[in-house]
């Protein structure tokens, strides 16, 4: 995250309970220009080769994805 063009926030953690009490994840608060333009820089060129998910395109997915989907969260609590 680059928040003013000086200040980024780069790390693993995510925003939920399991990411903040259960993993060893980190964040690395850093203040410099420098590191805040390449940070948007990468960004920008990452959402060149996004797709848009919309909640009908994601619904419609093939059945074998949501299948892949429900196993994968029964393994949830394990990961």
């Amino acid at each position: 995250m680059v928040t003013d063009g000086k200040l980024s926030i780069i790390g693993t953690a995510n925003m939920d309970y399991r990411s903040f009490e259960l993993n060893f994840e980190v964040n690395a608060i850093v203040y410099d220009v420098p590191v805040a333009e390449n940070l948007r820089k990468v960004f920008f060129d990452d959402l060149k080769n996004a797709k848009k998910v919309d909640a009908k395109l994601w619904n419609n997915r093939a059945f074998y994805f949501k299948l892949a989907d429900r196993i994968a969260r029964l393994f949830s609590p394990a990961l």
